[in-house]
């Protein structure tokens, strides 16, 4: 197996992993529809007009995926042969050409959110909600370095990777939250986020070091893989190398879960009508704190391991280099530990503006900011209607580090009804098989939930 080929077949997984999870998700294209029933999550001070019911599953379904990367980074049109295309490892094409285009680390993202169970009520001037949901949240990062040392082939150098991950974060969020308004024209909101751990895995190549000569290979790496589910552990063969999966769980284990968390939800908006009619402010910060998992199993691999690669036939014998780097692949079990990871902040900033003596239209501006494996920084711009008190729709663009993208939302309150269904989608080219060129982002939402009582405002 030539050199590209191996670690062509390693990326090409890990781009599954992430593209094909299970798919930290909520759509932003419900942020200024009052009438919403779960804009909540995304600014706490922004709280349902009626109480109401969430049931599991039907309440919130939500999925989000995402790569700042598309075919484009990694397709050319050949020179070579015109009207044809080549990868990125042609020889056609110059490295700097190719790393120059990419970001310093691509990453790929999909999370899934559904609800459990739903509860909110409140008066005219304060609102308390609890909600149960599970998460699950899939990441995959690769350092651009990774791809210097794919292009390079055999082409003299040293290379050093560091930090390449596959990290997998599955949990029940338990929230609870309150809204009032401490002052005229005011609302602020707090949710208290009660996280219980359900499984955790990640595999990372800490460093991987290659001295590459002209006819040499020498390759060192140290990797570390973690999981904690429960009673599930990685069996080790003699020789050091994973040899399956051991798992003895029974349905009374689940009482001791595998991890403990708290984050938190801030939000605020202001009403400045005294001041520019039909003009609101909003601000909230979401997802502020950690998670901790106890007796995490811990691989690592051995000191030393590497290989040496000398070509691919050796006298009368030809050479496998998966073979040979499957050797690396040698791991020493720890003492299981607990580990503590953080989640990813993110920031919202919002106006919205209401046309005075058109109450049914108004525009609004969404700035979002994430930091992390999740990383986003976006500008929504939107268009907002409602007709009458039964339908309201928002039509938005947003341009982001993902690229350009368009979202949409529905709500729909028929009697005590409330279904809706948010879409945002991120990528304007695609080739013919509908494969992003650019990189790419989409989240949707869909739900219904019961609404209790009459209108709080």
């Amino acid at each position: 197996m030539k050199p590209h080929i191996f670690f062509s077949t390693v990326l090409a997984t890990l781009f599954c992993v992430a593209a094909g999870s299970g798919c930290l998700a909520q759509s932003s294209s419900s942020y200024f529809l009052s009438g919403s029933y779960d804009r909540y999550r995304l600014n706490p001070a922004l709280t349902p007009q009626r109480a109401f019911v969430a049931f599991p599953a039907l309440g919130s379904t939500g999925i989000e995926s995402n790569m700042n990367v598309g075919l484009s980074n990694f397709l050319y049109e050949s020179e070579s042969k015109p009207g044809s295309l080549t990868t990125f490892m042609s020889g056609d094409i110059a490295p700097e050409d190719f790393l120059s285009d990419l970001p310093e680390v691509v990453r790929l993202n999909a999370n899934l959110d559904v609800d459990i169970f739903g509860l909110g009520f409140g008066g005219p001037k304060w609102y308390f909600w609890l909600d149960s949901r599970l998460r699950s949240l899939q990441n995959v990062s690769i350092p651009d370095d990774m791809f210097a040392f794919m292009k390079a082939g055999m082409a003299k150098g040293e290379y050093d990777i560091n930090d390449l991950s596959i990290v997998s974060t599955n949990y029940l969020q338990t929230a609870v939250g309150f809204q009032f308004e401490p002052a005229r024209n005011l609302k602020v909101g707090v949710s208290t986020n009660v996280l219980v751990g359900a499984a955790y895995a990640k595999v990372n190549i800490d460093n991987l070091h290659a001295s590459i000569g002209p006819d040499k290979w020498m390759v060192n790496s140290s990797a570390t893989v973690m999981m904690d589910v429960q009673k599930t552990r990685l069996v080790l063969d003699e020789d050091g190398k994973i040899d399956g999966i051991e798992s003895d769980i029974e349905i009374e284990d689940y009482k001791h879960p595998q991890g403990y968390g708290v984050t938190f939800d801030l939000g605020a908006e202001y009403d400045l009508n005294d001041i520019v009619p039909g003009l609101k402010v909003s601000a909230s910060v979401t997802d502020l704190g950690a998670m901790t998992w106890k007796d995490v199993q811990i691989l690592e691999t051995r000191k030393g391991n590497g290989v040496e690669f000398n070509g691919f036939t050796q006298g009368d014998e030809t050479v496998n280099m998966a073979d040979e780097f499957e050797e690396m692949a040698r791991f020493t079990e720890q003492q299981n530990t607990t580990v503590r990871n953080t989640f990813d902040p993110t920031v919202r900033l919002a106006a919205q503006y209401g046309i005075p003596g058109a109450e049914w239209l108004s525009f609004g501006e969404l700035v979002t900011v994430r930091k992390g494996m999740n990383e986003l920084k976006e500008a929504r711009s939107s268009v907002n209607m409602r007709l009458g008190r039964v339908l309201e729709m928002s039509g938005n663009m947003a341009f982001s580090n993902l690229g350009t993208s368009f979202g949409g939302a529905v709500n729909l309150h028929a009697l005590m009804f409330h279904l809706f269904a948010d879409v945002e989608a991120g990528s304007l080219r695609l080739n013919p098989q509908y494969i992003p060129l650019d990189g790419f982002s989409v989240v949707a939402n869909v739900g219904l939930r019961i609404g209790i009582g009459s209108r709080r405002f």
